[in-house]
């Protein structure tokens, strides 16, 4: 399995933990999980791409459909641990303005 819910953070945050190439399955996936989620009535949840080894445009339009979701502020998404790859990926194409300041962090 490539996206992988743990317990509830201290702050009542669901973590969702991807690893291996964020592709059409991954995000797929990711998108399933995070909705049943919601429904569910989770608030937060932040998106775990330390294992993430490729980002492919599967994993990119998904990350900016949760983005869309959360949007309307019924939620909150956080994309965290992202490699500088990724990073460049999200200011070179301008994809951060689809997130919230903040709503991205790399390391």
């Amino acid at each position: 399995m490539s996206v992988q819910i743990t317990s509830k953070q201290a702050n009542g945050e669901l973590l969702a933990t991807v690893t291996g190439e964020f592709g059409f399955e991954t995000a797929r996936e990711l998108l399933l999980v995070c909705k049943a989620r919601w429904q569910e009535g989770a608030k937060s949840i932040a998106v775990d791409m330390s294992g993430v080894t490729g980002l492919s445009s599967s994993g990119v339009g998904t990350l900016i459909l949760l983005s869309e979701l959360a949007g309307d502020d019924r939620f909150k998404l956080r994309v965290e641990h992202c490699s500088e790859e990724v990073r460049q990926l999200f200011s070179s194409g301008m994809l951060d303005r689809y997130f919230k300041a903040g709503a991205v962090t790399c390391d």
